[in-house]
């Protein structure tokens, strides 16, 4: 899910946003009664950080990126990769998007429809 406008959380990296919502996409679903569901730890951090250094390298993102507050003095651009760099690590089967070119410049707007073709595929469909 993305918003047209991110709220910025001042105190939570984009790494540690990022890692937290991938774990709790990866938890396996509340038991239904019927008996314990096996419990998964999430990602280990080293396994993480190579998947966060790839897909921040796809979007030519500067590692320095992932230590920032969430959104927080953002500009467009910013806020827009970061919300294709949240598309990559989560891997959701289908992305909508509206208006991924508002407030790009030309070069964010070349880099960011990159990502997007670069993730869309039989594993996610991209409108």
């Amino acid at each position: 899910m993305a918003f047209q406008y991110p709220v910025a959380i001042p105190g939570v990296t984009v790494a540690n946003f990022l890692r937290t919502a991938l774990n709790a996409r990866l938890a396996p679903a509340e038991s239904n009664g019927a008996g314990a569901m096996p419990t998964r730890k999430g990602i280990p951090p080293k396994e993480f950080r190579a998947l966060l250094r790839d897909k921040m390298a796809l979007l030519k993102m500067d590692e320095a990126f992932a230590t920032r507050y969430l959104n927080d003095g953002f500009s467009g651009g910013e806020k827009k990769r970061a919300e294709i760099l949240q598309m990559a690590i989560l891997k959701p089967e289908i992305a909508i998007m509206d208006e991924t070119d508002s407030g790009l410049d030309i070069d964010a707007l070349r880099i960011v429809s990159e990502g997007v073709n670069a993730l869309s595929g039989p594993e996610m469909e991209c409108w």
